[in-house]
């Protein structure tokens, strides 16, 4: 398997989005990237699906930053996001952080060939990092109470140390 985490695959309006491997904050910036200068700004948008079949670990960075993008698809089409992704860990972090309520959970094997997809390339600075840490915590704190209990500590923790 190639080392990219972050893929895409769009037409017209449409995005297709496959996350592989340990996804960690570390890694998110072009993903970050992508969803702020391409999907949130695309007049056209229709929809998008994303494919963590291929992942094998999420941090709560990523884990906000797919929140995000699936409260965006809902507002916009008004139809939950597709998740497609195995049984395992990421099935558990996504069933217990309350994405069953703003994506449809599609259970399945990858079956897309790399030659579809492209991959995401972005140089993020520390400062772009912490953006997308406090944004994507901050999603994922108003999605319940329980998020909101887990989340909100380090909520208040980045935006104390953006302060800084």
């Amino acid at each position: 398997m190639s080392a990219e985490k972050y893929m895409t695959c769009e037409t017209d309006g449409s995005y297709n989005l496959k996350l592989r491997g340990e996804l960690r904050y570390t890694d998110s910036g072009p993903f970050d990237n992508y969803i702020q200068l391409r999907i949130l700004q695309d007049i056209q948008f229709k929809e998008v699906s994303v494919d963590l079949t291929e992942s094998t670990f999420m941090d709560s960075t990523n884990l906000g930053l797919l929140a995000g993008l699936a409260v965006y698809n809902l507002q916009k089409n008004g139809s939950r996001m597709r998740i497609y992704l195995s049984k395992g860990d990421i099935a558990v972090i996504l069933d217990s952080s309350g994405f069953n309520e703003i994506a449809e959970l599609v259970f399945q094997d990858s079956d897309t060939p790399d030659s579809d997809w492209n991959r995401l390339e972005a140089v993020s600075n520390d400062n772009n990092l912490r953006k997308t840490m406090l944004k994507a915590h901050e999603t994922l704190a108003e999605m319940n109470e329980t998020n909101k209990t887990v989340f909100q500590g380090v909520v208040e923790a980045l935006k104390a140390s953006s302060n800084d």
